[in-house]
Order: C-alpha cells, then sequence, then structure tokens
C-alpha cells in the first residue's frame, strides 16, 4: 500500500488467568473509545446493602460486552448493542435500574446483538430488535 499508514499498539503483560481478564476491556479502551453520553439516573441503594447504589446497566457475563449506549433514533427509548467477545456461545443477563427480572437473550459466538429498551409505566421493557433499530 502506498500512503501514511498510523498504527496504535497497546502491550499488555502478566499471568494467564489476569491477562485473559484484562484483555477485553483493554482492547475495547484503545480501539473502541467512549464518548460522552449525558442520562441523569438517580442512584438506587441496593437492598441488601443500602451503602451500595445499583448501575445503571449491568451486563453479565464479563465476556460480553456492551459496545455501545444510544438513544433511540424515532423514540424516546435507548438501544443497547452487545459483543460476545470469547467466541462461545453465551446466555447473557441484562439488568437496568427499575427493572423486576433480568432480561435474558443467547449470543452465538462473535455475535452482535441490538436490544430496544423502553421505560414506562409498567416498568422498563427490553425486546431485541435488528441492527437497523427495525
Amino acid at each position: 500500500d502506498q500512503g501514511q499508514h498510523d498504527f496504535r499498539f497497546r502491550v499488555l503483560w502478566g499471568k494467564a488467568p489476569a491477562l485473559a481478564k484484562a484483555l477485553i476491556p483493554a482492547a475495547m479502551e484503545l480501539n473502541l473509545p467512549l464518548e460522552p453520553m449525558f442520562i441523569y439516573n438517580q442512584p438506587t441503594a441496593i437492598q441488601d446493602n443500602p451503602n451500595l447504589t445499583d448501575s445503571l446497566i449491568t451486563v453479565t457475563p464479563s465476556t460480553v460486552t456492551l459496545v455501545a449506549l444510544k438513544k433511540a433514533e424515532d423514540s424516546d427509548g435507548l438501544i443497547l448493542r452487545l459483543n460476545e467477545t470469547l467466541g462461545r456461545k453465551t446466555k447473557t443477563s441484562i439488568r437496568m435500574t427499575g427493572m423486576k427480572n433480568p432480561f435474558e437473550i443467547e449470543l452465538h459466538p462473535f455475535e452482535i446483538k441490538t436490544i430496544y429498551v423502553r421505560r414506562s409505566a409498567k416498568g422498563v421493557q427490553m425486546r431485541e430488535i435488528g441492527l437497523l433499530e427495525e
């Protein structure tokens, strides 16, 4: 190829278990840096420990990453985009402040799924949609 090419590298070292745990967050930070987005979330105390507060969104297991969070184009809902990072079929649980039960979805190896989130009088509702928000 001709022309100028720019490359960024990050070197990680350590023992295999610790390195494997640090690899995905380090790669995400390097390749997909966070963009600022303001959402006001009144912290909610966790029932078992009132000194701790619940996160706005929690995705488990850690091998599934939240790669995008944005306002829906045609409504007041939110769009979550999830990515399975280890190449394994994975059952994922998504919990959001105000939800009674987590939303569960299965991802295939390296699959990306888009979730539409809407708050209503009935609480938080989630459903899977296409990548183009359809």
